[in-house]
């Protein structure tokens, strides 16, 4: 199993790796990153691995800003001090959540956890299928709240902004907006591409590629860009581009399906 450990404390990434060892001894620890820059660029130049133990808290910044742009496949298990990413880290590709200081079997449940996930994934049993064929068969999810508008931190105090206004959601080098039609954008510092895309609803939200997220409501043309994407406008002055990926579910989803 090749295994990444982001942590930006030498000893702390020292001891996980001796607990995945113990735990794990057939494990690979391929590289131990301390910043998001160190994600960005050995993603960039390797294979990903099977399974990554992440923290949160970086010397550049947070961790979710290299899987929002990232998109790993492979599952993560998120190693933190804090309590307060938990909602985030499920939204990104998180299977487990430890809280320093953890413990030897502490990371023997995460790595059974990802083992039994890796299982199920090859060869469901019965009960998963009968789970599956009775949601098929019902038609319906538990009913979801999404959310209507999100308090964000300004210099003179806190502005909540209406999702109804937003236009799109943006991520890029300088941070996370919101944008309305006519251009302008408020920093969401609390908050990741992913965590967002949890909480609105997915019949008026759509993800169009890894930085944005757009807005039904403000659609207002649609055009073929090359073999494989499609460039959305969005008012008179905001558009984004669709990624190969996401045209087709794109397309059923601008059409209700």
């Amino acid at each position: 199993m090749n295994i990444v450990i982001i942590e930006d404390e030498a000893p702390a990434a020292q001891y996980l790796e001796q607990l995945i060892g113990q735990c794990e001894p057939a494990a690979r620890v391929c590289a131990k990153l301390g910043s998001v820059q160190a994600i960005l660029k050995w993603f960039e130049e390797n294979d990903e691995p099977e399974l990554i133990f992440s923290d949160v808290e970086l010397s550049d910044g947070v961790s979710f800003e290299a899987w929002e742009r990232l998109a790993p496949a492979c599952p993560i298990v998120f190693t933190t001090a804090y309590n307060t990413y938990f909602q985030a880290a499920f939204g990104s590709n998180g299977v487990d959540y430890l809280q320093k200081p953890f413990s030897r079997e502490d990371v023997q449940r995460s790595l059974e956890k990802y083992r039994r996930l890796k299982r199920a994934m090859l060869t469901p049993d019965k009960t998963t299928l009968e789970l599956i064929r009775r949601l098929l068969e019902s038609g319906s999810s538990p009913k979801e709240t999404y959310r209507r508008r999100f308090p964000v931190k300004r210099y003179n105090g806190t502005e909540l902004i209406d999702v109804s206004q937003v236009a799109l959601f943006r991520l890029d080098h300088s941070g996370l907006y919101a944008i309305e039609a006519e251009g302008k954008s408020f920093p969401m510092l609390d908050y990741t591409l992913a965590s967002l895309e949890e909480q609105l609803d997915p019949k008026q939200f759509f993800r169009t590629n890894r930085n944005e997220i757009v807005n039904i409501d403000f659609v207002n043309l649609i055009q073929q860009l090359g073999k494989d994407k499609l460039r959305v406008a969005l008012g008179n002055k905001l558009e984004s581009v669709t990624s190969t990926h996401k045209t087709p579910l794109f397309r059923r989803w601008i059409e209700g399906e």
